[in-house]
């Protein structure tokens, strides 16, 4: 026996929304759906921009965070004795061994060869802060932030290890 074609009424309780009906191919009970019937699902283009939109957000929150107000603005930073220097986004990210920040600004323009007032690149912040595994991850990207990767890589990259 045929069931007779869906109308979004026959919906009531289901988000008739997140469907497309067609009534030009009906289905039996245990069928498969009629090739009228598809969910919704957004276009891979909307799901890009979401994860760009969470990486800007991202970004702004960590720029915020430390007092920046661009990706190549600088802070200064004041130390004991008087001491004091002049910083950017990237040293902060290298200080605190934050790969995947330091691979969002890279990616919004941020320069890893910028060095600090006193003369010092993200490397150097690196080399005087950081040790083990956490180390050595960011020191390969900061010595070739260009470097592109698959998404398993990246993700295996990004990964949180034993530090």
């Amino acid at each position: 026996q045929i069931a007779p074609p869906l109308k979004p009424e026959d919906l009531a309780d289901v988000d008739a929304k997140r469907f497309s009906i067609s009534t030009a191919t009906p289905t039996t009970p245990r069928s498969k759906p009629a090739k009228g019937v598809h969910f919704d699902e957004p276009p891979r283009g909307k799901a890009r921009q979401g994860r760009q939109q969470r990486r800007h957000i991202q970004l702004r929150s960590f720029l915020h965070k430390y007092g920046f107000s661009e990706v190549n603005s600088s802070v200064i930073i004041r130390g004991g004795k008087d001491e004091q220097d002049e910083v950017f986004p990237v040293h902060v990210a290298a200080h605190l061994g934050e790969l995947v920040m330091l691979r969002y600004l890279v990616a919004a323009g941020a320069d890893v060869q910028q060095t600090s007032g006193r003369g010092f690149t993200a490397q150097d912040f690196v080399e005087n802060n950081l040790s083990g595994p956490a180390r050595q991850m960011v020191m390969e990207f900061l010595q070739n932030p260009t470097k592109t990767s698959s998404m398993g890589e990246f993700v295996k990259s990004t990964r949180t290890r034993d530090l």
